[in-house]
Formats: C-alpha cells, structure tokens, sequence
C-alpha cells in the first residue's frame, strides 16, 4: 500500500480493503502561473476564476488542456457544478464561459512546454505532474488546487485473476 496517498484512497468502493489492486498515484487537473508576470498574492490566485474572468492583461496568455472534457470540467467545477454533469442548462452556462474566455486563450495544447519555458504564456491549466516537470526547468512556475474542486484520478497496479506468474508480478 502505497503511504503517501490518504485514508480515503486505502478503501474505495469498488475494491473495499484494496484486496485486489494498489492505489499508486493520484493525479489532478490544476492550473500553473509564472510568478514573473502573475502576481502570487492576486485574490484570484486559488481560483479557476483567474483563468476564466481573469483582467484583461492576461488576454492571450493563457493555455487550456487539448482536452475537452478537462476544459468543459473546469468551467463546470467554476460555476459550482459537477465536473461530470450531463445537465443540459449547466452545459450551456460553462459553454458561454467558454466562450467568453476564448480571447484569452492562446492555444489548447496538452503539453505547452515551449510557451512557458519561452515566457509566451504566464497561466497554463494542466496536470499535476506535468507542472511540477515543468517547474524544474522554469523555477518561477507556481501550480494552483482550485478552491472549487477539481478533476482527480488514481492509477493503481493489480495483478489480474488468472495470471500465468502471480508471484512474478507480485515480485
């Protein structure tokens, strides 16, 4: 079992006492910013509001995922919904947001790499690890847990019934 991740990852529902599988890691949909341009002690910073209804000066400067359910996600999560929901009037809602953030949007790129590291972009949503990868190299790169939730994900590693070396695997 893996000790870094909470209590709350040790028995889930569709393994209760991880009989069959190891929660290994847990990843998020974040946002990352450059402190160089974004000031860390803006009130918007620990909110998707920063990326969403930002001030003007960050028009053009702002990467989103390549990844529409992220992106649809995020803006659901901003006006308080499920990042999953199905509701047709909280689609509508995130996708005028949507609408109204596209001039502030630079690209949808999944891996924007090149744009931070060359200063072009100040505010990228992204992955968790992703970032800190990136923050090696751009030390000014700060990520952000949305106050208003987020997507997350586990992977976990399992040895499947009726594999030929169990104890292989479990090696």
């Amino acid at each position: 079992m893996n000790a870094y991740l909470s209590d709350e990852f040790k028995t889930l529902p569709f393994d209760p006492g991880n009989q069959f599988q190891i929660p290994m890691y847990r990843y998020h949909t974040v946002y990352a910013y450059n402190s160089e341009f974004v000031d860390p002690n803006d009130p918007l910073i620990g909110s998707w509001k920063l990326l969403f209804e930002g001030p003007e000066k960050y028009r053009n400067k702002i990467t989103m995922l390549d990844n529409h359910f992220h992106v649809i996600g995020s803006a659901l999560k901003y006006l308080g919904y499920s990042f999953n929901s199905v509701n047709e009037e909280e689609l509508m809602q995130a996708k005028e947001l949507l609408l109204k953030q596209k001039s502030y949007v630079m690209a949808y790129d999944s891996w924007p790499r090149r744009l931070i590291a060359e200063k072009e972009a100040w505010i990228t949503q992204s992955w968790t690890g992703d970032m800190w990868y990136v923050s090696r190299d751009v030390k000014s790169m700060r990520n952000v847990l949305p106050k208003e939730g987020t997507f997350w994900s586990l992977e976990s590693i399992f040895i499947p019934k009726g594999a030929k070396s169990p104890a292989a695997a479990q090696l």
